[in-house]
């Protein structure tokens, strides 16, 4: 079957579903991606056809992530996403409608509209993936990621209303732009297909009751396991002695890379330490002997040589981090980090998160000590990286699509 993959975002929107693609062409399926072209050598790299739909701006992307740190009310930031972001949604559209034209079925990322545009303009059935179980609306589970019980329907028809507000004229001019007509309630259109909806989060961390009839799927965690060598250099530091701290934010701009810098010296003291620089650029100055600054690195070989790590509560990241087996802590930035932050303190595997504002060398420094002393946080780590790595995510999303295509007859 021919089936074009929709993704947009930063890496943790990227790697997950270039990985079900490699998965799909293994399974005897025609397979590309269609993205920004800032992920097209990640494609090649790894064997996956790649179309490029639009061109990415680490210049536009790093002004976004400045403005939703400047802004404390997190209602407000729909109007800067879709605000700063508008003419960029709608500008990519006709390309993905182009990209997929061959298509026999495009799975899309919950969050890109134009895979949901290029459904509906071919009239190809359409399957939507979520890497964030928190963006389904729950009976079990707040809009704010903890369960407040009778209040999160009301919660959810609030959010729901609100979205709409912000996000339905930006989605009718993306959608006007390739001769579709107007809509309404669109990003949660977008975001739920009427066919199926993967949801690539492990069902021993959470489970789903969606407020609708539509069908989801809780597959597991879609691991991109790269299998590029790491740094000679960084191998060494991390074997010479015990196994160290990792501390990065991923894709995370917007701080004060020095600042942070300093506040990780500080933090870290004289533990042994990998600083993952991210797209933050941090550790660019002298540092200590016992810290180590590390560029781009496969998590599915770091993380397990780690004692804990701290990082920024993104999905994939999160991810890998609880199949390593290893306590974290998050500091969180936006979108679905704060939640994932609780999910971990509750699960008893990381201490309690924090948001970036209020990231110190002091809070580091307590929390290490916790990671690394805590021998029932790490027990607990370490049983549910056995459940996670005993699932097979990827797999169950491939037979979750081959039963959908053999029900439509294709």
């Amino acid at each position: 079957m021919r089936i074009a993959i929709v993704t947009s975002g930063t890496t943790g929107d990227v790697l997950p579903y270039l990985a079900l693609g490699r998965r799909l062409l293994a399974a005897g399926h025609e397979a590309w991606l269609c993205s920004a072209d800032k992920y097209a050598a990640e494609a090649k790299a790894r064997g996956l056809p790649f179309v490029s739909c639009w061109p990415w701006s680490d210049e536009r992307q790093r002004e976004r992530i400045e403005a939703l740190l400047a802004e404390p009310d997190p209602a407000r930031h729909l109007d800067i996403i879709y605000g700063r972001s508008r003419k960029d949604i709608v500008a990519s559209v006709p390309a993905v409608v182009d990209a997929t034209s061959r298509a026999e079925l495009i799975i899309s990322h919950s969050l890109a509209i134009g895979g949901y545009a290029a459904s509906r303009r071919h009239g190809t059935p359409l399957v939507t993936g979520h890497l964030f179980d928190g963006i389904i609306p729950s009976a079990s589970m707040s809009p704010f990621g903890v369960n407040l019980g009778p209040l999160n329907r009301a919660l959810w028809a609030m959010v729901r209303r609100m979205v709409r507000q912000k996000t339905d004229p930006v989605f009718n001019e993306a959608l006007a732009s390739v001769g579709l007509p107007p809509e309404r309630d669109i990003f949660f259109s977008t975001g739920h297909s009427r066919l199926l909806n993967l949801v690539a989060t492990s069902p021993a961390v959470c489970r789903l009751s969606p407020l609708t009839d539509r069908a989801y799927q809780l597959t597991g965690f879609w691991f991109d396991d790269d299998e590029t060598e790491p740094d000679p250099a960084l191998a060494a530091f991390v074997e010479a002695g015990p196994p160290p701290l990792v501390i990065g934010f991923g894709s995370m701009t917007g701080i004060d890379a020095r600042e942070w810098t300093r506040r990780v010296v500080e933090g870290v003291g004289r533990r042994r330490a990998v600083l993952q620089m991210g797209w933050a650029n941090l550790g660019d100055v002298e540092l200590p002997p016992n810290i180590f600054r590390a560029g781009v690195v496969s998590h599915r070989w770091l993380f397990p040589r780690a004692s804990g790590v701290i990082h920024h509560g993104g999905a994939g990241t999160t991810a890998a981090v609880m199949r390593a087996g290893v306590p974290s802590a998050v500091v969180w930035f936006l979108g679905d980090q704060p939640t994932w932050g609780k999910r971990i303190a509750r699960l008893g595997i990381g201490p309690p998160a924090t948001r970036f504002s209020r990231f110190s060398a002091s809070w580091l420094d307590r929390t290490l000590q916790q990671l690394t002393s805590d021998q029932q946080m790490r027990a607990r780590a370490a049983e549910l990286a056995a459940r996670i790595r005993a699932e097979d995510g990827l797999g169950e999303a491939v037979a979750a699509i081959d039963r959908l295509a053999a029900s439509l007859g294709r």
